[in-house]
């Protein structure tokens, strides 16, 4: 009996010790979305058409590669003799950010960062901006228009074939990687929401019913499940705050909405990416009734807290999947300070790295991934009045 009394209290030490429940938790991430791609590759063996297999094939594999090499094996610590110090699991270590301004005057962002919706062209390897535009002095009605970066500047991107959709705003832009099309949401001037897709030459409407007109959603597109994630938001008709999720599925074109107890509480203008290490949607802070500041993890089917402290501040934010450093948030505090953190392993970790003055002061901060890093737009196309839209870009190197 006395034996089985230190085995257990030697068993509760264990659970205790906070780096070994990092570990732990990690493998359980891995070893739930490798899972989940198994199960999806079950699903896909009685798929209806070659065309439908061989998209779901192409999205295990990929998904499969990012996962495979991106877990910390918990074995050593597990099956250390008796009597021998267990090895300690390290604290995610997070290398700093290197900044440097971008070769961009004062008009080289021709559309109001605070209204853009950003993604990241994984084909192209080009971050891409959906926006409504209006040109001055002309006729012309209010569109979208979808801006690539090229290094220097944002370059519109004119559509060959159809007419591009007639918006009055967008509310959300995603790269769906194995399409290779941005999907974009938004509505018209009659609060009618609507879906897009672009492949780089022509728009096409999305047939399916789209989630009801709001402001300040947040959307991203989820490899590991092969959908594009909506949540949230302020819907237009009760401006009222939406607890909602929504995913739109490119194989059948159809909305579906996911309904549970568990779920982020109503917001809008959250901060949302798909995490490279895990598969996982990574969701942080919007406003509710008042700025937030918790972190949520959509796994393709349910979402749960994290739990982290410290965490970042409330206020204005983006994020962004990084392979070096996991998820990482560029943003403002509520008192507009800057602050960039990195998340990995449910642990969040404040990042180093001097940051450029014009970064810090500029308004209406939006970010994406970009080749290397990534890309910052920040500043107010209506500042002065002379367009004083700034770009900064930010790359993956280590102090």
């Amino acid at each position: 009996m006395a034996a089985e009394s230190g085995a257990a209290a030697e068993s509760d030490d264990a659970a205790s010790d906070p780096e070994l429940r990092r570990a732990a938790e990690k493998m359980r991430l891995y070893n739930l979305a490798m899972a989940k791609l198994a199960d999806r590759l079950v699903a896909a063996a009685d798929a209806p058409d070659p065309a439908t297999l061989e998209h779901e094939i192409k999205i295990v594999d990929r998904s499969r590669q990012k996962l495979g090499h991106r877990v910390t094996v918990v074995s050593d610590v597990i099956d250390t003799p008796e009597g021998e110090p267990a090895p300690t699991v390290s604290p995610p270590q997070v290398a700093a950010l290197r900044w440097r301004s971008a070769a961009c005057e004062a008009d080289c962002t021709p559309f109001e960062p605070s209204t853009a919706r950003l993604a990241y062209d994984t084909s192209a390897e080009q971050p891409l901006a959906a926006a409504v535009v209006a040109p001055e002095g002309t006729a012309q009605a209010r569109r979208v228009a979808v801006f690539g970066w090229d290094g220097e500047a944002w370059r519109e991107q004119p559509p060959v074939d159809g007419s591009p959709p007639s918006l009055a705003a967008v509310t959300g832009a995603a790269y769906v990687e194995e399409d290779d099309h941005l999907l974009v949401y938004g509505y018209d001037g009659e609060d009618d929401a609507s879906a897009w897709t672009w492949d780089g030459q022509t728009w096409t409407p999305v047939e399916s019913g789209a989630p009801s007109a709001r402001d300040g959603a947040a959307m991203t597109y989820q490899p590991t499940t092969g959908r594009v994630l909506l949540f949230g938001g302020t819907v237009r008709s009760n401006e009222k705050d939406s607890d909602e999720t929504f995913e739109w599925d490119p194989v059948t074109g159809k909305w579906s909405a996911f309904v549970d107890a568990t779920t982020p509480s109503p917001r809008h203008d959250a901060a949302m990416t798909t995490d490279p290490r895990t598969g996982d949607v990574v969701l942080f802070g919007g406003a509710g009734q008042e700025p937030l500041d918790d972190t949520w993890r959509w796994t393709g089917d349910a979402w749960s807290e994290i739990a982290a402290d410290p965490h970042p501040a409330a206020g204005p934010s983006s994020l962004i999947g990084d392979d070096e450093r996991g998820v990482v948030l560029l943003g403002h505090t509520t008192t507009g300070e800057w602050q960039q953190w990195s998340l990995q392993d449910e642990s969040w970790t404040a990042i180093d790295g001097r940051v450029p003055a014009d970064l810090k002061d500029a308004p209406a901060t939006v970010a994406v991934r970009g080749p290397g890093g990534g890309l910052i737009v920040g500043g107010d196309a209506e500042a002065d009045g002379e367009g004083a839209s700034k770009a900064v870009t930010f790359d993956a190197a280590t102090k």
